[in-house]
């Protein structure tokens, strides 16, 4: 699918998604033309991600308040600390099993 769909799909702007992809959220595929190439599947297991949740609250407070600066700077913030969470996480559970493999 090409970031019109993507942005239609998930309510989000090409910024937003340029940002995600950017941030290592979500991963096209890049075609032999140049465009990027998004899967349902990406989409799918973006939309199950805390990030997803939070860019919706996010969104709808854009929305009502039309403070769409104050909406960016929030979510990159909010990104960042999931990022810098799921890093920790997934690097602790890891070296775990390395562990707990090699012993």
């Amino acid at each position: 699918m090409l970031i019109k769909d993507v942005c239609r799909e998930c309510k989000l702007t090409k910024k937003a998604v340029e940002y995600y992809e950017q941030q290592g959220l979500i991963y096209p595929r890049l075609e032999d033309n140049g465009y990027r190439n998004y899967s349902y599947e990406d989409i799918d297991e973006y939309k199950k991600s805390p990030d997803w949740k939070i860019q919706q609250l996010l969104l709808k407070f854009q929305q009502e308040s039309g403070y769409y600066d104050i909406f960016i700077e929030n979510l990159k913030i909010l990104s960042d600390s999931y990022r810098e969470y799921f890093e920790k996480t997934y690097f602790t559970d890891y070296s775990l099993d390395i562990d707990n493999n090699g012993a």
